[in-house]
């Protein structure tokens, strides 16, 4: 648009303190996704049931988000020959205030092609949870990093089977509670607002 780099900078979303911190079960073992469901558009769950029938320990995996019966046979295909693993994982629909509904969680899993803001990342950080996610434009890379989850390269399943089975084999110790809470600091209302002062503030000068 002909807007000199220097004048530009970025804000991001505001993150909300959360209400509790989601408590883990220990094991690392228990997976979440959460968002709209499709096979393999923007979200790419099919990625997801992909990777999932290659790890070899035992897991749980829960969905939420709105699927059509369609899409949701079509991913349940891709498992139906792993009879251990079919009845780990849940489809539970969409729900308002999603995490009044999760006791316990270990990881989020987004296998998304590109997000704009995944918010969910950023949520799911803020309530203590360990993220993995493709590194898809955009928005991914400004929120994961060593203190909070794992990145892999969009579409290389091979990669993210390594890095789900290495976490549920425990080859790799998820960050602590604490450290992954602290990482969100960075986008928090406080942060927020000295973000947008500061802009104004260099804008004057």
């Amino acid at each position: 648009m002909g807007v000199s780099q220097d004048k530009i900078s970025v804000i991001y979303n505001p993150i909300p303190a959360p209400k509790n911190i989601i408590q883990r079960t220990g094991k690392q073992n228990h997976f979440i996704y959460i968002g709209r469901i499709d096979y393999d558009g923007q979200k790419n769950v099919s990625e997801l049931m992909r990777a999932l029938d290659k790890v070899s320990n035992s897991f749980t995996c829960d969905l939420y988000g709105s699927v059509d019966t369609n899409t949701k046979d079509k991913l349940l295909d891709l498992i139906s020959n792993n009879k251990k693993i079919v009845d780990n994982i849940k489809f539970h629909g969409f729900f308002e205030d999603i995490w009044d509904q999760i006791q316990k969680a270990d990881v989020l899993i987004l296998t998304s092609k590109y997000e704009g803001f995944p918010m969910v990342l950023c949520e799911s950080i803020a309530h203590g949870i360990s993220v993995v996610a493709a590194n898809c434009p955009t928005g991914v890379n400004d929120i994961v990093n060593k203190n909070n989850g794992y990145l892999y390269t969009p579409g290389n399943l091979i990669q993210l089977e390594k890095i789900s089975n290495a976490i549920v084999n425990k080859s790799i110790v998820l960050p602590s509670v604490k450290s992954v809470n602290k990482t969100i600091n960075k986008f928090n209302y406080k942060n927020y607002v000295k973000r947008i002062i500061d802009d104004f503030d260099n804008d004057i000068k």
